[in-house]
């Protein structure tokens, strides 16, 4: 086998090999589809045996790699690359991320749920207050964000702003008494999916089911369009409250 630099005349081979998993390698397509194979954010490496076939895929989009497999790779050659440069951190399935975790030094292994929802499978509901997000609403937003203690993914705010104003970034807020209490978005949307991040409420508005509402409106707008709804989480009482929705796990997820 061989590791090789994938570019422009792959993309219908690789794409062949990522459309059989869709969902969970919506990350890589969707980047592919936003910036294909010429821009320096985005580098694409691919595993090929001697009939050319792809075994596995590295991507890295900025200081972020995903890995992705369906059965045996180049473990050592993916890592050799990824130890080249510095990164953030890595991720992927469960099962091709156990392969790599003893070759790298990292601070955590975190193991997430990677759930769906479909058109099949929603469950809508009425009485829903959540809005659009718009402008005027960034700044209490962001201190939404930032009052949440459990709330510790860290976010540039430019790039938040630049993606919501590029359609990058779909987002939905509930307010109260002109207040904005609750909140989530969908990034890395692409022809056939989108993923649901950045779920949060106000610790004293909780229990209301504003959460859902956002949810619900991301997942109204894009099953509309025939889109797949992905999401991770680790905590089982949020677990909950996404399978009352229609969200059904599909595999594990993992970081590092």
């Amino acid at each position: 086998m061989m590791i090789v630099r994938l570019t422009e005349k792959d993309n219908e081979k690789l794409m062949e090999y990522l459309y059989e998993e869709s969902e969970i390698n919506l990350f890589i397509i969707g980047d592919i589809e936003n910036y294909g194979y010429d821009e320096s954010i985005i580098k694409i490496w691919a595993d090929v045996n001697d009939s050319n076939e792809i075994k596995g895929v590295l991507l890295r989009y900025k200081e972020f790699y995903i890995v992705y497999s369906k059965g045996e790779f180049d473990v050592e050659g993916f890592v050799s690359i990824m130890e080249k440069s510095q990164y953030k951190a890595i991720s992927g399935k469960k099962e091709v991320m156990l392969k790599i975790r003893d070759l790298i030094d990292h601070d955590n292994f975190r193991e997430m749920y990677f759930s769906k929802v479909t058109k099949d499978t929603y469950n809508d509901e009425d009485n829903n207050l959540a809005e659009k997000l718009t402008l005027d609403d960034i700044d209490d937003m962001f201190k939404l964000r930032e009052g949440i203690e459990e709330f510790t993914v860290s976010y540039n705010r430019d790039e938040i702003i630049k993606e919501i104003k590029d359609d990058f970034r779909k987002q939905y807020i509930v307010k109260i008494d002109g207040n904005v209490v609750s909140t989530a978005s969908a990034i890395a949307e692409n022809s056939k999916s989108a993923m649901i991040v950045g779920v949060c409420t106000d610790k004293n508005y909780r229990k209301k089911g504003y959460g859902s509402m956002c949810v619900r409106a991301l997942c109204k707008e894009l099953l509309e369009k025939d889109k797949t709804l992905c999401l991770f989480y680790d905590n089982p009482k949020a677990g909950r409250v996404y399978k009352n929705i229609g969200f059904e796990d599909i595999d594990k997820w993992c970081m590092m």
